[in-house]
Order: structure tokens, then C-alpha cells, then sequence
């Protein structure tokens, strides 16, 4: 598992900043009233929660850099429930898992806006929010 750090840190930071090479800490970040992340740290909301979308979660919630806003998954299963508790992992980030069925994409963003999003659905994904 040490690997995958090395592979999401430099590509979050391509896809935030388009420079690879760019501290996180450094990629402007939209500040909203939504209180789930501290407004310094980079914002990463999750599509797909399946179970490479809960080791990339568990690596989001590890780093001190980033905070999980969000997982937006298919089923209403989980709804609201927050990530750090159903994955038992110890971190301050408060973001909730959220249902397609439930909350459009542009509801989703406008109410919790973020910096990053990671796509782990399946193909037909792109289609919620392209």
C-alpha cells in the first residue's frame, strides 16, 4: 500500500494546480460555508465507493493535506453516513457518503463545492456529472 501514496499525491496535484510538481498546500482553494474542511486544505470529493474508491478514501483521510468533502456513491445504502466512521478510520475530515439517486451533481457542488474530483465509478459515471 505504500505505493499508491507516490501514484494520487502528484496526480491530485496535476489535476489541482495542472503542475504535478506544485505543493498541494499551495493550490488556491474555493472557501464556502460548507464546514466539513478546514478552508487551507485541498478539497477532494470522491465518485465511486467500491473497493478501490475506499482505499484511495482511507489514503485521503490519512493526509494532512488534503480533507475528503465528500463520496457520492450509487446506492442510498450509506447515505449521510460519514466516511471516517464507516471506514474507522481516526480523522478530523467530516465529509458524508452521498447518493446519486439523492442529490444532483450540481446540488452536490453548490452545497459542497470542492477542488478535486476522483472518479472511481463505472464507465457510465461520467454521464451524472459530464
Amino acid at each position: 500500500m505504500t505505493a499508491v501514496p507516490t501514484l494520487v499525491e502528484p496526480t491530485l496535484r496535476l489535476l489541482a494546480s495542472g503542475d504535478p510538481d506544485r505543493p498541494a498546500e499551495s493550490v488556491g482553494v474555493r472557501h464556502s460555508a460548507d464546514a466539513s474542511c478546514k478552508d487551507s486544505l485541498l478539497r477532494v470529493g470522491l465518485i465511486g465507493f467500491g473497493r478501490t474508491g475506499r482505499d484511495v478514501a482511507k489514503l485521503l483521510l490519512t493526509d494532512s493535506s488534503m480533507c475528503l468533502a465528500w463520496v457520492l456513491r450509487r446506492s442510498d445504502s450509506l447515505g449521510h453516513r460519514p466516511v471516517r466512521e464507516l471506514l474507522g478510520v481516526e480523522s478530523d475530515d467530516r465529509g458524508l457518503i452521498h447518493s446519486a439517486a439523492q442529490i444532483s451533481a450540481a446540488e452536490l457542488l453548490d452545497r459542497f463545492p470542492v477542488d478535486v474530483i476522483i472518479d472511481f465509478s463505472s464507465e457510465g459515471g461520467v454521464d451524472y456529472y459530464g
